[in-house]
């Protein structure tokens, strides 16, 4: 019986890792491209706010919007969005509110301020909202794409109410 020698097979080896390689870089480039178009906002809800340039001592809540994605973005709808399965829409009105054209436009690295007064925000969670008096809000934005992005309120429902009664 004669023996053989084995052999490694370079050539076999480099062109099974040219395979793997070229698979791994056609994944990352497709995710790159989807990743590159995406729509992003950041939303920033404060509660006590007050604005300087107002001779009253009135206080808001406002909601800051900020495009972190690589796409323009317009804003149709926002509001507050209760456990019911309803809405509360807030379109704005030019004399109460700050900044708030409708639409809201934003584009890449831009952000804008939506500012309601305290006192009527407190008056929609007693009239409108139903929702146990344990749960945080959600406050929403809806774009023209219809996606929805949502904060919670740092307060639950009830410590905003106990609040406006002890003033």
């Amino acid at each position: 019986m004669e023996t053989k020698e084995v052999c490694f097979n370079w050539a076999l080896f480099w062109q099974a890792a040219s395979a793997i390689a070229t698979t791994a870089a056609v994944v990352v480039a497709l995710w790159q491209t989807r990743y590159s178009n995406k729509k992003r906002l950041k939303i920033k809800f404060r509660d006590n706010v007050i604005l300087t340039n107002k001779t009253s001592k009135e206080s808001y809540v406002e909601l800051e919007i900020s495009n972190v994605g690589n796409r323009k973005i317009i804003i149709n709808r926002y509001g507050m969005s209760f456990n019911e399965g309803f809405f509360v829409v807030s379109f704005p009105d030019e004399t109460e509110m700050i900044n708030t054209r409708r639409p809201v436009v934003l584009d890449i690295e831009e952000s804008k301020i939506i500012t309601w007064k305290k006192e009527e925000f407190i008056q929609v969670l007693k009239d409108q909202c139903k929702t146990s008096g344990n749960s945080k809000i959600t406050l929403f934005v809806q774009d023209t794409a219809g996606n929805f992005y949502t904060t919670r309120t740092p307060k639950k429902r009830m410590q905003y109410l106990n609040e406006n009664y002890s003033k």
